[in-house]
């Protein structure tokens, strides 16, 4: 499922709806994660990355993210107006950086804040236009985190996400790893052959 513009009734629904979920459970607000599974490709309160073709062969830390919500569900700004959800822009991910939900804001704290921060970022995104280098999949990755206020910072920016990632991340598999370098080294090799 893929979702697009909704407007803004749409999204306030959206959130209104998530909210009364979450006030339902909130005897648990803080309910044990579910395990990561990339096979179905399910990574709760993550940030995944995947490489965007010719860019990431260039540069391989240079890729397309997004932002898991608290069931694994990927969500990611793919352009124009769109926020991707549960089928990634670009490509299932190949490095994910999991990240501890008890960490956001204390008001109402764990996967509520997570989750509801996920979403309204989502809203705000889908009025937004893609811009590749100002405002782009790891800015809305950031706006998430600020609006769950992740460990108490609400000055999250798309370097952050990106240094955080590479530095934290994990391969998926050994086949994200080959994803991810092949096509680098594969050019490296080339230009080395073909100059030295």
């Amino acid at each position: 499922v893929s979702t697009q513009s909704t407007g803004a009734s749409g999204c306030k629904a959206m959130l209104a709806e998530e909210l009364g979920m979450r006030s339902r459970l909130n005897d648990d607000p803080t309910p044990e994660l579910a395990e990561i599974e990339p096979a179905k490709q399910r990574y709760p309160c993550c940030v995944v990355f995947t490489p965007l073709p010719m860019l990431t062969w260039m540069l391989p830390l240079v890729g397309h993210v997004g932002i898991c919500s608290s069931d694994g569900v990927i969500h990611d700004f793919g352009g124009p107006f769109y926020v991707a959800e549960d089928n990634m822009t670009f490509g299932w991910p190949t490095r994910y950086w999991q990240l501890d939900p008890d960490q956001c804001d204390p008001e109402p704290g764990g996967v509520a804040s997570w989750d509801t921060a996920v979403l309204a970022s989502n809203c705000e995104y889908k009025k937004r236009v893609h811009h590749i280098c100002l405002d782009n999949c790891h800015s809305h990755v950031a706006t998430a985190l600020n609006k769950m206020k992740y460990q108490g910072r609400s000055d999250w920016n798309m370097f952050d996400v990106g240094w955080y990632l590479v530095f934290n991340g994990k391969f998926t598999d050994v086949a994200g790893m080959i994803r991810t370098w092949a096509p680098a080294t594969a050019l490296m090799c080339l230009l080395y052959w073909f100059f030295f």
